[in-house]
């Protein structure tokens, strides 16, 4: 499945949302629904800022990238789907031009 996103920054963190959830519908994936704005996380700032895998540098970098793409859209795929009790997610293949410092970048599509 294919999935069309526009980047958006937060002061915490850096991620990609879903303007148009249609596409995720069609998983039928949990009774419960989606959340309101499935998203992944790219880039943590802030306290969480040692969850990153990049080194210092690298972060810098990523950020600057991620301010000089903020609003543009961004296709990329759905691998799986993974359930958990708590937590539904589906692991992503970016674009290699959109930095991830997550080793499995994944988008949430519902939290209990």
């Amino acid at each position: 499945t294919v999935v069309t996103l526009v980047m958006v920054s937060l002061p915490l963190f850096w991620k990609l949302t879903v303007e148009d959830t249609t596409p995720l519908h069609s998983l039928s994936i949990t009774d419960k629904g989606l959340i309101e704005t499935p998203f992944v996380t790219l880039l943590v700032l802030g306290s969480h800022a040692m969850d990153n895998k990049f080194s210092e540098e690298e972060f810098q970098q990523a950020e600057q990238l991620l301010q000089q793409m903020a609003g543009k859209e961004v296709e990329f795929e759905l691998t799986c789907i993974l359930k958990h009790a708590d937590m539904m997610v589906a692991k992503t293949s970016l674009p290699e031009s959109v930095p991830c410092s997550f080793n499995v970048p994944h988008m949430v599509l519902w939290r209990n």
